[in-house]
């Protein structure tokens, strides 16, 4: 039998380069998913604010009304802090996830213009609830998280049946599953042929989610689904909220999940709304701190030791490193390259762990230690081209040199091996 041909150099830069454009697009996919919801969403909430508590039939919503702004309302700006505060940390305690959401309406931390909720928690519904931990669909919580998140709302735990659902069913459209087989799974399956007349929008969980689900059941396009919420009469903000959360993902990338411009243009708070995804820079850890932290890691002090939570700090320090400065100086690069170096040393140690007599080689962390030895060399050769100073062209060779012995000696284990 044939044994397998020894990878070359070029395979590795091959299969890093594949590696590279995967991460690329499931971070542009999940961006896109969030983004698409929480807009959809927000809109959907701003265009129903006009007719919030109106009786059914009393009058029409075609959609954002002309020359005007709207802002989206409360249960959205809890909806933001909930995911700001997962972004931050995927499995936050009951207790922080409140404290996030004392902050949005003590001090209006995600509200559209800043100020507080006046009425605060105490006028959140059971309907606010459900768009509230609505962003654990792009986590994994479990049912027993997602019930914790309601309690701190509604301790009776009247919704948490319906959150759980609504999370499910979320997930299953992020993921792209048939919207049909989506709402038989869930017990749905009947509910695009129930007359309007029995579909309500009474700000109970269970009857806002089943009212969101039947706009999006009976309707083709992101748009015609939030005006079909909207025109339901009653607590139609909560109703529109959700499902412009649902059709948001159910036409994610096709034609139907565009809004017309006006209305996004017309939505007050966006700029809010794309903080709480992104993150204030001035919030950043600095390259410094990331660095010392990674270090911890390295050496156990304070956390418990991780190679893979170091090498995370160091590429985090990288990205940090790159936005405190629009234009790199040569001290930039130097702490680049430096930043390089610690990651392509820490792939190498990876590269030496014991492994089973069963275990098949791959040189991928070889591959990722030759990777940063090149990036570490880029950044001190062209810190040594902008140096003025003898000293920082000194500290360029020295870089220079250790990326580059650091190279050669990966190169030679991989054409040895």
């Amino acid at each position: 039998m044939a044994e397998d041909p020894t990878p070359t150099l070029d395979d590795f830069d091959t299969w890093l380069d594949r590696q590279e454009q995967h991460r690329h697009d499931l971070a542009a996919r999940l961006l896109d998913i969030i983004m698409d919801t929480l807009t959809t969403a927000a809109v959907g909430n701003a265009v129903a604010t006009p007719y919030q508590g109106r009786r059914r039939d009393s009058y029409t919503c075609p959609g954002m009304p002309a020359d005007t702004t709207l802002p989206y309302g409360p249960s959205v700006a809890a909806m933001l802090t909930t995911i700001a505060t997962l972004i931050d940390d995927p499995n936050p305690t009951a207790d922080e996830l409140k404290d996030a959401l004392d902050d949005c309406m003590q001090y209006g931390t995600t509200t559209a213009d800043g100020e507080p909720c006046a009425d605060g928690l105490s006028n959140l519904t059971q309907s606010d609830c459900l768009i509230r931990v609505a962003p654990f669909f792009l986590f994994n919580a479990d049912d027993q998280q997602i019930t914790q998140a309601c309690a701190i709302t509604d301790p009776d735990g009247a919704c948490a049946d319906a959150a759980i659902r609504l999370v499910d069913i979320l997930r299953a459209l992020a993921q792209g599953d048939d919207p049909d087989d989506i709402m038989d799974n869930y017990g749905y399956g009947d509910l695009a042929s129930q007359p309007r007349s029995q579909v309500h929008a009474d700000g109970t969980a269970e009857h806002t989610l089943e009212a969101a689900l039947w706009c999006l059941a009976t309707t083709h396009s992101a748009a015609d689904c939030i005006c079909a919420a909207a025109n339901l009469g009653g607590h139609v903000t909560q109703a529109a909220t959700i499902a412009g959360m649902c059709a948001g993902l159910r036409y994610l990338g096709q034609p139907a999940g565009e809004l017309p411009d006006q209305w996004i243009e017309q939505l007050d708070g966006l700029d809010a709304l794309m903080d709480a995804v992104a993150g204030d820079e001035d919030d950043l850890p600095s390259s410094d701190e990331l660095v010392d932290e990674a270090q911890r890691y390295l050496t156990g002090n304070g956390v418990d030791k991780d190679l893979d939570e170091a090498i995370d700090c160091y590429e985090e320090a990288r990205t940090s490193l790159r936005a405190e400065h629009d234009t790199p100086t040569a001290a930039d690069l130097l702490r680049d390259a430096d930043i390089c170096l610690r990651i392509a040393r820490i792939w190498e140690t990876k590269a030496k762990e014991t492994h089973s007599a069963f275990f098949k080689r791959t040189y991928t962390n070889e591959a990722e230690a030759l990777h940063c030895y090149v990036q570490a060399l880029d950044a001190a050769l062209t810190a040594a081209d902008l140096a003025t100073d003898g000293t920082t062209r000194r500290q360029a060779k020295l870089l220079t040199d250790q990326a580059r012995v650091g190279a050669q000696r990966i190169e030679h284990i991989i054409d040895t091996d």
